[in-house]
């Protein structure tokens, strides 16, 4: 829902937009208007004593909006209208003449808020764009040294075989090559996510086993020592058709997504089964798909949130770049799938990635 504020003195005013507005918009009327100006939102309707009174604060508002398009709309009378002429372009961007009729406000709101939508998209198109040709050459050059610290790790760690007396220095050196090799094999997955999101190429799909794929996932990506790790996955579970790299990829992220969600510790839990056409969860022109949920018992995500979290560049971590889950919703989608997320703050969050599968040769019979 679009952030609508109503800045009215007209209390009368005030009540009749509000029921005019709501369960279409998020609406509110907050008494600290500088504060809700400040706040951030899709559009502000005001009358002329308000805007009178916060002009100011409404001229510093869209001047931290900028380059973003922060829409006003001014509700006046005829009497008063001449007052919108030193203000037009420069602290509103319309005018509505009162008494106000439903079907003209209705129409006004959504021009404008169709506006702002344009123009962040269009926005976002140039932000992406330079991203784009930023991220394909960054992670072309990442990829070259990660390769060599992550075979130098693993010759050290030959070289400090177990069969050999280790000194108190050596299994210290071992704790370190092997936060090392974890860590390098996190910046791997970054630089793997950059270059899927800017250069994704089309899948080749193929009979790929969830449980074959998930089990070279968590060699690479092993849960950390505070994590519990349950895995629930059901012998004879048919295989999914998906690309392998694309799927075990998407699998990588829902797997780090959940591990970064539980830095004090927790459990992971990886959970897989099949549905039916007659489900609510298969993609549209399949007859079976298989389920793959990953829970964590991590903080949640919070309801204004949730909304976002696919999108790209888009990140609550102190250190995350935001393309994990972009790049997991663009894959799945690439073949033929979907990833669903379910959450709610202070109780965890699921994830379940839905990919057709390949029925067995009985439910064929």
């Amino acid at each position: 829902m679009s952030k609508i504020l109503l800045l009215l003195d007209n209390k009368s005013n005030l009540r009749q937009l509000k029921e005019f507005l709501k369960g279409r918009h998020e609406v509110s009327s907050p008494e600290a208007a500088p504060a809700a100006l400040e706040s951030g939102y899709d559009l502000c309707i005001l009358d002329g004593p308000a805007l009178d009174r916060l002009e100011d604060a409404l001229r510093a508002a869209r001047a931290n909006c900028d380059p973003l398009f922060c829409p006003v709309l001014l509700i006046t009378t005829r009497e008063q209208v001449g007052m919108a002429t030193r203000h037009l372009w420069k602290t509103i961007n319309d005018v509505l003449l009162a008494p106000v009729e439903k079907i003209e406000l209705l129409a006004r709101v959504e021009t404008l808020l169709s506006a702002r939508r344009l123009f962040l998209e269009l926005k976002q198109r140039e932000r992406l764009a330079t991203l784009g040709k930023i991220a394909s050459g960054v992670a072309h050059e990442l990829r070259n040294p990660l390769g060599v610290i992550h075979n130098a790790v693993y010759y050290l760690n030959q070289v400090l075989t177990p069969d050999k007396q280790l000194t108190h220095q050596h299994v210290r050196i071992k704790e370190y090559l092997t936060l090392l090799d974890r860590e390098t094999d996190a910046a791997v997955a970054i630089a793997a996510n950059l270059l899927y999101y800017t250069t994704a190429s089309q899948p080749d799909p193929r009979p790929v086993s969830a449980a074959e794929a998930l089990r070279r996932v968590l060699e690479r990506f092993p849960s950390p020592e505070n994590i519990r790790l349950r895995l629930d996955l059901p012998s004879g579970l048919p295989p999914v058709r998906a690309d392998l790299d694309h799927f075990e990829h998407i699998l990588t992220n829902l797997l780090l997504n959940a591990y970064q969600a539980m830095p004090e510790g927790g459990q992971c839990s990886v959970i897989s089964r099949q549905c039916s056409e007659d489900t609510e969860h298969c993609p549209p022109n399949t007859e079976h798909c298989l389920l793959i949920t990953v829970q964590d018992t991590g903080p949640g995500i919070s309801p204004e949130n949730i909304g976002q979290i696919f999108e790209p560049l888009f990140s609550t971590k102190p250190h995350g770049i935001g393309l994990g889950l972009a790049v997991s919703k663009k894959l799945a989608e690439l073949n033929g799938g979907r990833i669903e997320v379910q959450s709610e703050a202070g109780e965890g969050s699921t994830f379940t990635l839905i990919l057709p599968a390949i029925p067995t040769a009985q439910e064929n019979a």
